[in-house]
């Protein structure tokens, strides 16, 4: 270390140098930060997305975004209609709270619609009517009724 800073009084590191030295030190001290969590405490939670008939949405994205608007919590739906929610990874759960519900059915692309479709009102959590609290003490497993869309005349 001595060295380092006889080298840099005479000015014999060259400028190239003197940013690979900075860069270094910069990488060092934000590394450190880039693996802090959020603080976010979630708690778990699963369940289903079923038709009034009882039929399983088969595949799709449900989302459970927090009353403030802040955090999103989101899961794929299977095939069998279940799901399991991650805030910051997958299956960690969702924060404590009241919750506008999401459904959106899977898309296979632009020219093919979804063969279980949901109505629209669940596309938005300003218009979704699905509203559920996730607890502390849970259990948190939600069995969630939608409608299908609305027919056309």
């Amino acid at each position: 270390m001595e060295n380092l800073k006889t080298f840099y009084r005479k000015g014999t590191i060259d400028p190239p140098a003197r940013y690979l030295l900075l860069v270094i030190f910069a990488v060092g001290a934000v590394c450190p930060l880039a693996g802090c969590d959020s603080g976010l405490r979630t708690y778990p939670v699963t369940g289903t997305v079923h038709f009034e008939d009882g039929q399983p949405l088969a595949g799709g994205m449900i989302i459970f975004q927090s009353s403030d608007g802040q955090v999103q919590a989101r899961s794929g739906v299977s095939r069998d209609g279940t799901f399991r929610l991650g805030t910051e990874e997958p299956g960690d759960g969702a924060v404590e709270g009241q919750h506008r519900v999401v459904v959106r059915a899977l898309w296979q692309g632009p020219e093919t619609p979804p063969k279980h479709p949901v109505h629209s009102k669940y596309r938005s959590p300003a218009t979704s009517d699905l509203q559920y609290e996730v607890t502390r003490k849970g259990p948190n497993k939600f069995d969630i009724v939608i409608d299908r869309p609305e027919r056309r005349k």
